[in-house]
């Protein structure tokens, strides 16, 4: 299996596993939209019962009965904006957060200790963000 396949399926895997037989929206960064699009098409996402794909840094409508798989960067601001989803209104039903990278102690403390926390449903780094580094000298020497 080709490490395109091997990372296609990691992703795939992790949308089947969260919430199950459950409709959901799919919310990335602009990074992780990179490493989705190089791997997986959108209608291998969207049949696997996924509505829509969402930026984060949209206006994204609420959606309070359906479920939210996040696949972000943990950074600050991203992790600002999972927790204004769930405050004031509560965008989604729940939140499953799968992070490209390792979260830092202090942004998972942050998000644990936020109104977000009663929605969390599962908190996951997926390491892939070696893929975004794969892709770039992919282009750079086949240019």
């Amino acid at each position: 299996m080709s490490l395109i396949e091997l990372v296609k399926t990691k992703f795939l895997d992790e949308i089947r596993a969260t919430a199950p037989g459950q409709w959901k929206v799919l919310v990335v960064d602009e990074h992780s939209k990179r490493l989705l699009t190089a791997n997986v098409k959108d209608n291998d996402i969207l049949s696997e019962r996924v509505t829509m794909i969402d930026l984060i840094t949209t206006y994204r409508p609420p959606e309070p009965n359906m479920q939210a798989m996040y696949l972000v960067m943990p950074t600050t601001q991203n992790i600002d904006r999972i927790i204004k989803d769930f405050t004031d209104k509560q965008n989604y039903a729940s939140a499953w957060l799968y992070f490209t990278d390792r979260i830092t102690e202090r942004l998972l403390n942050r998000l644990v200790q936020s109104p977000a926390n009663p929605y969390l449903q599962k908190v996951s780094d997926m390491y892939i963000n070696f893929w975004g580094e794969l892709i770039s000298v992919k282009r750079q020497y086949s240019s």
